[in-house]
């Protein structure tokens, strides 16, 4: 897909599905891509979705074959560098190289800053469970006048523990310092999820709460559902301004010189 063809329709977002639902609460709320596509198509109606199970090996068959690309969260780590997540690690290279733009949550988050150099670790703090606030570091311009924090569900052991070259820090909490990074205009990544709505949050953790995670956790993740509102709709319309202006910078940058053609 060209930049011209790029420029005349709608976008067309690739989703990278690193992740499985469990089967209770897909039946109830949906898979992972369909919480993003609902989230992204609320800020953004025109938007189009195909989706790629790289978790069974279902890969896109060219960086070029969508316009903008998503990777969802997964149970898996991203230190376990199962196959599947060295070849995700080495399509999102390539994605990077072509100037992006890439969205990762959670994993996503995990996976790209892997994939770039810096360093996922088990979190020493523990989970990151319920409603969590973060602070705004920088202010990109196509955030334009966004509020200087924000909050959004949280369910996570692992953490992006040293930051790759080339990314900078855009939003963090006293849990998660790297908790929102940009790549410049190539990509934006988030630990927390803005596409999971705090009644799925609330039957994820009563979930976890049966596969024996200690009861303060418990506690206090059920404590901050009831007392905290997510901003996901701001979230959601950020992600698609982020996106529009990165699309617009990968069609003016030059193609890189080892991407010619067969």
């Amino acid at each position: 897909m060209d930049a011209s063809e790029r420029m005349r329709g709608p976008m067309l977002i690739g989703i990278l599905e690193a992740g499985r639902n469990r089967d209770r609460l897909r039946d109830k709320h949906g898979s992972y891509p369909e919480m993003f596509e609902r989230l992204l198509s609320r800020a953004d109606p025109s938007l189009r979705f195909k989706v790629y199970t790289v978790l069974d090996d279902v890969f896109p068959n060219s960086v070029e074959e969508c316009d903008a690309w998503l990777v969802t969260g997964s149970r898996y780590t991203a230190f376990d560098r199962l196959p599947w997540m060295l070849r995700l690690e080495a399509f999102l290279r390539d994605v990077m190289e072509r100037g992006g733009p890439i969205v990762g949550i959670c994993f996503g988050h995990q996976i790209l800053a892997q994939a770039m150099g810096g360093e996922v670790r088990r979190a020493n703090e523990g989970w990151g469970l319920g409603v969590h606030r973060y602070m705004l570091e920088s202010r990109p311009d196509w955030m334009g006048d966004a509020p200087d924090h924000f909050a959004l569900s949280a369910v996570h052991q692992d953490q992006v523990t040293r930051i790759p070259e080339g990314a900078s820090v855009v939003a963090s909490s006293t849990f998660c310092p790297a908790g929102v990074l940009v790549y410049g205009d190539k990509a934006l990544t988030i630990q927390a999820h803005p596409e999971f709505p705090k009644d799925y949050v609330a039957d994820l953790v009563e979930e976890l709460a049966g596969d024996g995670i200690d009861g303060r956790t418990i506690d206090d993740a059920r404590d901050r559902l009831a007392s905290l509102s997510t901003d996901s709709g701001m979230i959601a319309d950020q992600i698609v301004a982020f996106l529009r202006k990165a699309s617009r910078s990968a069609d003016e940058a030059p193609v890189p010189a080892s991407a010619g053609s067969a």
